[in-house]
């Protein structure tokens, strides 16, 4: 863990946010070709520009559905695709051409709970306490941020482009009030309402709440993923940490505290009394009674998304 937070990135995407059908698209090509991305014919392979290959690149490592390869000295062996990556986009997958607004929750917390490569993505929802800002606002508040923490300074050009690819990757685009189809569709997790843009384009919002759309399996997916990488061999979560500690679920999702307690009150029914919520004593926690992994809580979320729609 320590590892992860020392590692930050600014840049990488080329100023295009995540498209539909990218992830799947540099899956497939990694699947077929690991060297892909370093290919001279990549822009052909691809179907499209230079830019947009780099992009795709970044996405994927970034929602961590692909991953690289060990190097053997400094010589690459390429990408691979995640055990994630494989669960959700191959042509068995669970939603391949995400169909299910769970895909792109799950998208969410890829990208916003370790702070690696979408580096401002995760500052923005694990560090910013205020619930508006603007694009300047944000400005100020991450070159202070990496400076607290020591980390490289960025150029100002850098930081502001990737300001604009993470406001552009959720709040809808508008001109005079109006939103751009076009626009909107260019970026999935728009869907998510999340951040709201107002009418006058200069402030943003984060929407905070039950999150209606938020099936429990992925906030139980979130959850143990959270928990192996902060806590593992931990026994016990306090909900305190769930809710506001950095690249936690409450935090990643923003849910507020009593919609928090709602979700993981249905653990225990979800996992069928391996994970429960207890507040015994005062002590307002999450308890692991027997081990269950994220991969087995994946499986158990689009399970129950089938069961729900009617579907086998």
């Amino acid at each position: 863990m320590a590892d992860e937070l020392k590692q930050v990135s600014f840049s990488g995407h080329e100023t295009f946010p995540l498209r539909y059908g990218w992830l799947k698209k540099g899956i497939d090509a990694v699947e077929s070709q690991p060297n892909i991305f370093n290919d001279d014919n990549a822009m052909t392979l691809l179907g499209v520009g230079k830019n947009m290959v780099r992009s795709i690149k970044y996405w994927c490592l970034a929602t961590k559905v692909l991953e690289e390869k060990e190097r053997e000295g400094r010589v690459s062996n390429g990408l691979c695709v995640s055990k994630l990556g494989k669960s959700l986009f191959s042509d068995e997958g669970y939603d391949p051409f995400v169909e299910d607004i769970q895909t792109l929750w799950l998208i969410h917390w890829q990208l916003t709970s370790i702070q690696d490569r979408a580096t401002t993505w995760y500052w923005a929802f694990s560090c910013i306490h205020e619930n508006e800002f603007t694009k300047s606002s944000l400005l100020l508040a991450l070159n202070r941020w990496i400076a607290v923490n020591g980390f490289k300074k960025a150029s100002e050009a850098t930081l502001e482009r990737d300001i604009d690819c993470f406001l552009h990757s959720y709040a809808s685009r508008k001109t005079n009030g109006a939103v751009v189809p076009e626009d909107s569709l260019d970026c999935p997790l728009a869907e998510l309402r999340l951040i709201r843009q107002s009418d006058d384009l200069a402030v943003y919002s984060f929407n905070r709440g039950p999150q209606p759309t938020l099936p429990d399996g992925v906030v139980l997916f979130a959850v143990l993923d959270w928990w192996s990488r902060s806590s593992e061999g931990v026994q016990t979560l306090s909900l305190y940490d769930i809710a506001h500690a950095a690249g936690a679920p409450g935090r990643v999702f923003k849910l507020d505290e009593v919609s928090l307690v709602a979700r993981l009150e249905k653990f225990e029914e979800l996992t069928r009394g391996r994970i429960v919520y207890d507040e015994t004593a005062g002590l307002k926690q999450l308890l692991r009674r027997e081990s269950m992994t994220a991969t087995e809580a994946l499986r158990t979320a689009y399970r129950r998304t089938r069961q729900l729609a009617g579907r086998k």
